[in-house]
């Protein structure tokens, strides 16, 4: 079991493991892009799968923008299957020209939105049914050194090995797969309950990833390290973390001080006055305040006690409540003594500013009644 904290080195994992496969390689990510060490995954692929290896990919159509084709066409004419989660579009092109002709235009602006309404957020490569990586790294250059340099992403992923979750993991890898055989206007009608999941090592049935990771902030007696790049929490999370800091518990919330979204930087800033002001201590990544130098952290990690929360989801309602995510739980000391040692090293890296230097944005009130679809 291994945390990889740099993407040059995550991406030559995967290699390694697609070079090293017998069976089978799923992967499902929420960004699939064509750069150097895309090409090379997809070579690696394309080796396995000439072998005889079946290798599956799905990959999110809006995450994906734009659609890399090129390494998509290689693929398939290599034997690999691949497939888009929901792709975006004003109507749906399975359905039939009559039924399309008739849809008024708000019916086509409201098709568009429920396009948009949930995506496939997991980022998960399963080789052999046995070795599983999860975390935040997507197929992107922005986590590469080859190609940004300094400037790359900060982000983290977990290599293991675990028969029992490899199952779990692949049923519901089978199961987004075969829903995408549907039409769009049956997945539209079908009202899908299960919306985040959760996987533990512990649990045999999958739950919802908000009630799961708000059980574990519940039992906390010590600590409570929270490091999300979106950084949303909904108010019965707010509620129970000025709880457990009024019970004693330490509370770190590390945030990035650069950030992809100027709106999702401003709106987490907001929360963390809310939260700083009953004394939850707030630390920026590099820099406070800076957006144009610095790394973006992209980590999505909780440290409870002697417990690691690692996945793709991150703490805002889309992932929480919307979007497909994964989140595990681990409890073995060796990775609970190495992500204690690289939050350590984060929080030296970074800001602690005062209460003064925060603010709430008027941002943060305009923008709540939208926050499913940031």
């Amino acid at each position: 079991m291994r945390l990889i904290t740099e993407g040059d080195r995550f991406f030559q994992e995967i290699i390694r493991l697609a070079e090293t496969a017998k069976k089978s390689i799923l992967i499902e990510t929420y960004i699939f892009q064509d750069f150097e060490f895309g090409r090379k995954i997809c070579d690696a692929l394309c080796k396995a799968s000439q072998r005889g290896v079946h290798v599956r990919i799905i990959y999110d159509s809006f995450g994906s923008t734009p659609n890399p084709v090129q390494l998509i066409n290689s693929l398939r004419e290599s034997g690999v299957i691949v497939k888009r989660y929901f792709p975006a579009s004003l109507v749906s092109r399975k359905l039939h020209p009559v039924f399309r002709f008739l849809l008024t235009p708000a019916n086509h602006i409201r098709w568009y939105f429920y396009s948009l309404y949930r995506r496939d957020h997991r980022k998960i490569f399963l080789v052999d049914n046995k070795t599983i990586a999860i975390g935040g790294f997507n197929l992107m250059k922005e986590a590469s050194y080859t190609s940004m340099g300094e400037s790359r992403w900060l982000d983290s992923a977990i290599v293991f090995k675990n028969q029992n979750l490899a199952v779990k993991i692949r049923r519901q890898f089978v199961k987004t797969w075969y829903d995408l055989k549907k039409s769009q206007i049956k997945r539209l009608l079908l009202r899908q309950t299960k919306r985040g999941e959760y996987f533990s090592s512990l649990e045999r049935t999958p739950a919802l990833i908000s009630r799961s990771a708000k059980l574990h902030i519940q039992k906390a007696r010590q600590r409570i390290w929270l490091m999300f790049p979106y950084f949303i929490p909904p108010g019965s999370w707010q509620r129970l973390l000025k709880k457990k800091q009024k019970a004693g518990v330490e509370i770190c919330v590390f945030l990035p001080a650069i950030s992809d979204s100027r709106i999702i930087r401003l709106i987490s800033e907001s929360m963390a006055y809310k939260l700083k002001k009953k004394g939850v201590r707030i630390f920026f990544f590099e820099k406070f305040r800076n957006e144009k130098k610095g790394r973006f952290n992209h980590s999505k990690l909780a440290l409870i006690d002697k417990v690691v929360l690692a996945g793709s989801a991150n703490l805002d309602p889309r992932s929480l409540f919307l979007n497909l995510e994964i989140m595990i739980e681990f409890t073995e000391k060796k990775l609970v003594d190495s992500l204690e040692r690289q939050f350590i090293k984060i929080k030296q890296s970074s800001v602690e500013p005062d209460l003064k230097d925060l603010r709430i944005s008027w941002v943060y009130y305009f923008a709540r009644p939208f926050l499913f679809f940031l």
